[in-house]
């Protein structure tokens, strides 16, 4: 299936797998209401569980793309936790599921977990929870911390196992862990797998989601939907005219505001960020037409005048006899990673003099995730770009 082809059947199909107000407008005072109303019991939840209830309420916030509305809440009590830990290691050591938990969901939220402190030993496994955790886990391990391979494999071992024994029993249970297995849960974007989540939350008593929490992720995911289907609508409807006003001088380039628009989603995924997402996308569109112009469109003596005229310094006129590293070296730039975060601090609410002034344009970590997004753009578009003309690339 197509980027494009799943980006529309998750946007606009996956209303399917939720029954709460399927069929009506979520849009409107009742539904806000009703919304506020869950989110204060929910956070009345967070308050009366104990440390490893909290731990798995934290989780399935995140699973359920809900967590953004308890990102206070949530960070308090794991730095409680950070402060609490002697308490928590002599009540939760043998617990698998409650320690690896508790170890990722730290270390996605930025603190400090010492490997030490979990249970990354193969053991005796009790439920279905403990592998899922631990393998979960695993992938936030950082270098000098080898005996988490050794735990990697046995944690993999026993899904395989257990997803092959329910493959015929119980397909709701080996499909949670065929997906667990197929992509770690960082890697992810999350709300594309809201609505998968939601539906094994309904179906899966190993999860014991409280309905509370689920009926307002129901809500919530559906209300986002709309805002997402309004905000699509405007990007078509600007990409429209934008074709018209050029008058088939862009018939060359890709018609792309709904990918766009789902890459937007994937960077500011919240409802708040409507007008980052817009913006963003809009952004995109053109750099796609760009990226076409120098291509397929233009000959190098073209694209040399054309680039003189732009003096832009993350556009470079591409040589199929570029060596692999000297690509990377400006590909890393063209794929407009670094123009997307220095957006993004433009585009933010809370934008200071301050953060304009300690601004890094280029710092390691924008490098290293621009060149895994190259080249993963560049294995999934290669014979697509291949077909219509384009130069060869990393593939």
């Amino acid at each position: 299936m197509s980027l494009r082809s799943l980006f529309v059947l998750v946007l606009f199909s996956s209303w399917d797998y939720i029954c709460y107000i399927s069929n009506v407008s979520t849009q409107g005072d009742v539904h806000e209401k009703r919304r506020e109303k869950l989110k204060k019991d929910v956070k009345r939840l967070i308050k009366e569980k104990s440390f490893a209830d909290q731990l798995e309420l934290f989780d399935s916030l995140r699973k359920l793309g809900v967590a953004y509305h308890f990102e206070v809440e949530v960070k308090y009590l794991l730095n409680l936790m950070k402060y609490s830990v002697d308490k928590f290691r002599m009540e939760f050591t043998e617990d698998v599921h409650v320690t690896t938990l508790y170890f990722r969901l730290s270390r996605e939220h930025g603190f400090e977990v010492s490997k030490g402190q979990q249970c990354f030993k193969p053991c005796v496994l009790h439920d279905i929870k403990e592998p899922l955790s631990l393998y979960e886990a695993l992938f936030l391990s950082m270098d000098a911390e080898d005996e988490i391979d050794e735990a990697k494999e046995f944690a993999l071992k026993h899904l395989n196992d257990c997803m092959r024994s329910n493959s015929s029993t119980n397909l709701v249970l080996a499909k949670h862990i065929s997906l667990a297995l197929e992509l770690p849960l960082h890697h992810r974007i999350q709300k594309l797998q809201v609505s998968m989540f939601i539906e094994h939350a309904q179906n899966m008593k190993e999860l014991d989601v409280d309905p509370i929490l689920l009926e307002f992720s129901q809500l919530d995911f559906n209300m986002t939907q709309s805002t997402y289907n309004k905000e699509l609508k405007e990007i078509t409807r600007w990409w429209k005219k934008i074709s018209n006003i050029a008058c088939g001088v862009l018939s060359f380039a890709r018609e792309w505001p709904v990918e766009s628009y789902f890459l937007a989603v994937g960077v500011a995924k919240e409802p708040c960020f409507s007008t980052c997402k817009k913006e963003f996308a809009k952004a995109i569109c053109f750099i796609n037409v760009v990226d076409d112009i120098y291509d397929i469109y233009d000959s190098l003596d073209e694209l040399k005048l054309f680039t003189d005229v732009v003096e832009s310094g993350w556009i470079y006129a591409k040589h199929i006899w570029w060596r692999f590293v000297e690509y990377l070296d400006n590909a890393w730039i063209s794929v407009a990673d670094p123009l997307g975060s220095v957006m993004e601090l433009c585009l933010s609410e809370n934008l200071t003099n301050l953060s304009l002034e300690s601004f890094d344009f280029y710092p390691s970590i924008i490098r290293q995730s621009s060149i895994i997004f190259r080249l993963y753009n560049d294995l999934e578009t290669s014979k697509g770009e291949l077909r219509r003309g384009d130069i060869s690339k990393s593939i």
